[in-house]
C-alpha cells in the first residue's frame, strides 16, 4: 500500500507498506521516490457476466441426474500453455486481439473445432512486412544545394518486423502534436494506411472475418501469420459478436454480431441479434487484463490519477504513461498497451531521470 505525505518544506514522500511472505511480517517505510512497475497486464480480466464460481471451474461430467450436457471448462489466456490440452475438443476462443488470434491458430493444431468469438474486427498483419526503403543520403547538411543528387536513388525492398514498420515517425519530433483522441478523419486515414499494409488483393475482405466496417472509429490491429489462412480454410470459424452468457446446458450466447460464418445451424431463429454455439468443451477468454492499482494505491493518489478501474484501455491520466505533475517522486513503468518492451525501456529512462533530478 502506498500513501502520499508532505513534509514541512513541501517535499512529497510516500509511505510504502509491504508484507514479507517468507517471514509473514509487515513492514512500512517512507520513500522520497517510488516506481510502480506492476504493469498494465497484472490481473486477468474476465467477461463481466461470469460468476465467480464459474471462473477456473471444472466441468461436472459425472452429474447425470438430468442428462444435461456439461458446462464447458473456462480458461483465461494467461493460463494457456499448449494446444495438446485440447486434442479432439471443441474450443471457443473469445477475443479479437493478439492473444485471441494466436491462441486460436495454435489450438487449431489439435482441436477438432475452433470458433473465434470476435467482439470487433481487427486488421490482421503478419509479423514481418515488406517495405520499400530508400538508402539514406550520403550528403551532409551543408550539401543541401548540391545539384548532383537528382533524387533518383532507387528504393530497395526490405523485410522489417511489423513493429518497426508501424511505429516510426513520419515527421521529426516535436512536429507531431500530442493527441488524446482521434477525429473521424484521422481514424479513416489510419484505416486506409492499415488497409494498404494488408494489401489490395482483398484476402481479409473475402475471408469470413472480413474487414472493419466503421472507419470513423479507431482501428484495431492484431498480428498473426497463420490466422487468416486458417479462417479461409475453415479450420477456424468466426462468430462476430460478444459473449454474453453461458447457459446451464453449456450453450454459449453471443450478442450483437452477424452470426457464425459457415454455421447456419447454430443461429437462434428467435432473435436476429443473438447467436448460439452448442457442443463447446472449452472456452478460452482472451479478454485482457486490468492493472488493479486500486488494490494498493491510496484513495488520494487514485483521485489525483483520475483512476477508472473499469477502463481497460486508459484507466488513468499520465504524461507519457509514466509521470503525473501533481505526484512528484512517483513514476509508473509498464502502463502501456502496445509494442511493450521498447516503450517500457523509455519509461524506465524517463522515470530514472525524473526521480534523479535530471
Amino acid at each position: 500500500e502506498e500513501e502520499e505525505e508532505e513534509d514541512a518544506r513541501g517535499n512529497c514522500s510516500y509511505r510504502v507498506e509491504w508484507t514479507d511472505l517468507n517471514a509473514r511480517t509487515t513492514h512500512s517505510r517512507d520513500f522520497g521516490g517510488v516506481v510502480v512497475a506492476t504493469g498494465f497486464f497484472h490481473t486477468p480480466r474476465w467477461p463481466s457476466f461470469l460468476e465467480k464460481n464459474h471462473i477456473g471451474g471444472e466441468r461436472n461430467d459425472s452429474d447425470d441426474s438430468d442428462n444435461k450436457p456439461p458446462r464447458p471448462r473456462l480458461m483465461h489466456s494467461s493460463e494457456y500453455r499448449t494446444h495438446r490440452t485440447f486434442r479432439n475438443g471443441s474450443v471457443a476462443v473469445v477475443g479479437s486481439s493478439f492473444s485471441a488470434l494466436e491462441i486460436a491458430s495454435d489450438v487449431a493444431r489439435s482441436a477438432s473445432r475452433v470458433v473465434n468469438v470476435c467482439p470487433s474486427v481487427p486488421w490482421v498483419l503478419p509479423r514481418w512486412m515488406p517495405t520499400m526503403e530508400r538508402p539514406p543520403s550520403s550528403r551532409s547538411i551543408d550539401d543541401d544545394n548540391d545539384d548532383d543528387d537528382d533524387g533518383t536513388t532507387a528504393a530497395t525492398m526490405t523485410i522489417l518486423p511489423v513493429d518497426l514498420a508501424l511505429y516510426r515517425r513520419t515527421e521529426p519530433y516535436p512536429n507531431v502534436p500530442e493527441t488524446t483522441s482521434l477525429t473521424p478523419e484521422e481514424c479513416r486515414k489510419r484505416h486506409m494506411y492499415l488497409q494498404s499494409l494488408v494489401g489490395d488483393d482483398g484476402q481479409q475482405r473475402r475471408s469470413p472475418l472480413g474487414e472493419p466496417t466503421n472507419r470513423d472509429e479507431p482501428p484495431l490491429v492484431a498480428i498473426s501469420d497463420e490466422y487468416l489462412d486458417l479462417v479461409r480454410e475453415g479450420r477456424i470459424e468466426v462468430s462476430r459478436g460478444r459473449l454474453v452468457g453461458i447457459d446451464d446446458d453449456g450453450t454459449l450466447r453471443i450478442g450483437g454480431g452477424a452470426g457464425t460464418a459457415g454455421l447456419g445451424d447454430d443461429d437462434d431463429d428467435d432473435n436476429d441479434d443473438m447467436t448460439v454455439l452448442r457442443g463447446i468443451d472449452h472456452v478460452i477468454c482472451c479478454t485482457g487484463y486490468t492493472p488493479r492499482l486500486g488494490d494498493f494505491l491510496s484513495p488520494d493518489i487514485l483521485s489525483a490519477l483520475e483512476y477508472d478501474a473499469d477502463d481497460c484501455f486508459s484507466p488513468m491520466t499520465l504524461a507519457w504513461d509514466t509521470l503525473h505533475p501533481s505526484l512528484p517522486g512517483l513514476a509508473f513503468c509498464g502502463m502501456y498497451r502496445g509494442p511493450y518492451m521498447g516503450v517500457v525501456e523509455l519509461q524506465a529512462r524517463l522515470a530514472a531521470g525524473g526521480l534523479g533530478g535530471a
